[in-house]
């Protein structure tokens, strides 16, 4: 870490959103609504959230300075975007401990085909230790 910098690691206290029956309204709100506009308020939620919580916003800010050379206008870019990608990650996580289905987390992709079962001998005979399928290629261990 550069010298100048002390990492802040905790609030002296808890952001309201740490409350139980804020995440079992999560859990059942992703069962009934649209995931698409979940996550649009959420991020809204974000946004709002990002601008009005400054110790909050600024123990993230902070944190992020070592890594990026003490430019704080990136730190600061850094962390609203940390803020709106992790309102989205909530969102995925209620769907997954509410128990959506998976077959509604699928959605269409041109290249879906990619993600298909090698079919030549050579990839299909090492299949059960493929590491990594991109394309035609497979990378097994």
């Amino acid at each position: 870490m550069p010298d100048g910098y002390e990492w802040k690691i905790h609030s002296d206290k808890a952001t309201a959103f740490y409350r139980a029956g804020l995440w079992h309204f999560g859990l059942a709100v992703v069962r009934i609504l649209p995931v698409g506009l979940v996550k649009g308020f959420c991020l809204m939620v974000a946004e709002i959230y990002y601008r009005l919580q400054r110790e909050q916003r600024e123990m993230v800010v902070a944190n992020f300075l070592p890594v990026l050379d003490g430019d704080h206008a990136a730190a600061e870019k850094a962390a609203h975007r940390l803020f709106r990608k992790f309102s989205t990650k909530l969102v995925d996580l209620w769907r997954v401990e509410s128990g959506v289905p998976v077959s509604e987390w699928l959605t269409h992709s041109p290249n879906w085909t990619s993600f298909a079962p090698p079919v030549n001998a050579d990839a299909a005979c090492c299949s059960s230790r493929c590491i990594s399928v991109t394309g035609n290629t497979v990378v097994c261990s």
